[in-house]
């Protein structure tokens, strides 16, 4: 019994030293020309989330995107984002091609307490097998995101679904009761 139990262990071992790993990278990362980001990121399949960048506004959109997110991580250094994990601790398979990948960065610790977010260029993101490390870059290394303007609100701004002004209410209620009246009258 022993054997098979030291067998066992050097096998769980060797499988976990041999897993593929992703190395993501994103630098220079500003929330305006004089500040570096040091927010909470995300790491996104583009196949989960169509276009983040379209949820500008929309707070309960932005948190159910975030939910299938692949990881969360904050800077090794304020602006610099770096993870290295295995597939299998990412939730992806050795040797796959999911298409393309991004980082959203946020400049608060969470989703909850960020005003702004910043979305990465896509990158293509095909995983690695055995011990090999595939390493993605995202967006320009000298100019990620030093432009203000390429930061969105995460909460005010565009609300796509959202409720309707008061006065717009209103007035579709008052609309909807003269029709209402009309029809009785008819």
């Amino acid at each position: 019994m022993k054997k098979l139990i030291v067998v066992l262990a050097t096998v769980i071992v060797a499988v976990a030293t041999q897993a593929a790993s992703v190395k993501w990278t994103c630098t220079n990362v500003y929330v305006d020309s004089s500040n570096k980001a040091d927010g909470v990121a995300y790491l996104m399949l583009e196949s989960d989330v169509a276009n983040f960048n379209s949820l500008a506004g929309d707070t309960a959109g932005i948190n159910a995107a975030v939910a299938k997110a692949k990881y969360s991580f904050t800077p090794s250094t304020a602006g610099t984002y770096s993870l290295t994990k295995t597939n299998a601790e990412l939730g992806l398979s050795d040797g796959v091609a999911y298409g393309n990948a991004y980082l959203v960065i946020f400049n608060g610790a969470t989703v909850a307490d960020s005003t702004g977010f910043y979305v990465t260029p896509s990158k293509g993101l095909t995983t690695l097998g055995g011990d090999n490390t595939a390493s993605i870059a995202f967006g320009s290394q000298a100019t990620a995101s030093k432009n203000a303007a390429n930061w969105a609100s995460t909460t005010g701004g565009s609300d796509p679904g959202g409720t309707p002004e008061p006065t717009s209410g209103l007035l579709l209620l008052v609309g909807a009761g003269i029709l209402g009246l009309r029809r009785k009258r008819a």
